[in-house]
């Protein structure tokens, strides 16, 4: 969580990020219109958000898991509404911080990662339980 939210300040923002990820894509890329880069640029960062409240999701889940014993289904629930509380949080967050938006697609998008995240553990928790 305090990774995400030190990227919610003006280091994950837009300027500092296409430092690196502008000439990256530009070698991944040779010869794409500077106008389909920035969409993909778009979709990369998005991915990042999908990415990190998953991975977000599975820690909630596995630190809750370890604090009580209690079913599956209400461990996941539970890992996903922390993930989906704090996303909101953090786009009000970045709201206040210069040169951010918070946004509630984002909150969406960082949703989908949580939901995402919410997957990975209970496939894995089913495979475990049943030994495959």
């Amino acid at each position: 969580m305090a990774l995400i939210f030190g990227v919610s300040t003006e280091v994950g923002g837009v300027e500092n990020t296409s430092r690196f990820l502008g000439p990256l894509l530009e070698w991944l890329f040779p010869g794409f219109a500077p106008e389909s880069l920035v969409g993909i640029r778009v979709v990369v960062r998005k991915f990042g958000h999908v990415a990190e409240y998953a991975i977000l999701c599975v820690l909630c889940f596995r630190a809750i898991r370890t604090t009580r014993p209690c079913g599956l289904g209400r461990l996941t629930a539970e890992a996903v509404l922390i993930s989906v509380a704090f996303a909101a949080t953090d786009e009000i967050h970045q709201a206040f911080v210069p040169g951010r938006t918070g946004t509630p697609v984002d909150v969406l998008i960082d949703t989908l990662g949580a939901f995402c995240g919410a997957g990975v553990v209970v496939i894995c928790s089913r495979r475990i339980r049943d030994g495959s």
